[in-house]
């Protein structure tokens, strides 16, 4: 009967769409699956850049402090260097003021 085809394509619609929601959920969570596991290779390749870094330094820096110091300066560097790239290539303005350059001014007749 029509009742009986209507009530058939209506459990199969619920069907339909408990497996749609299945599949999107299984996607998610392979989503966060991959995101977590490229964030912590990541992870590790910094460690290890890092480790490669003080490492190589043993022999000439006996002091892991000064080692690890000249390490978080290279970083600081290579970060600065990002930065002026990309406001060298952009459509950056970049505004500094007095305080942020450290800047002084004194008159000729002053003493340092």
């Amino acid at each position: 009967s029509e009742n009986d085809v209507k009530a058939a394509k209506l459990v199969a619609d619920i069907d339909l769409e408990k497996k749609k929601t299945s599949l999107i959920t299984t996607q998610a969570a392979n989503e966060k699956l991959q995101a977590s596991l490229q964030g912590q290779a990541a992870g590790t390749e910094l460690v290890e850049s890092a480790v490669a870094f003080i490492d190589g330094l043993s022999d000439t820096v006996t002091d892991v402090a000064d080692r690890t110091a000249l390490y978080r300066l290279h970083q600081l560097l290579d970060a600065r260097n990002v930065d002026t790239n990309n406001l060298a290539t952009g459509q950056a303005q970049l505004f500094l003021t007095p305080s942020t350059l450290n800047l002084q001014l004194r008159m000729a007749n002053q003493e340092l």
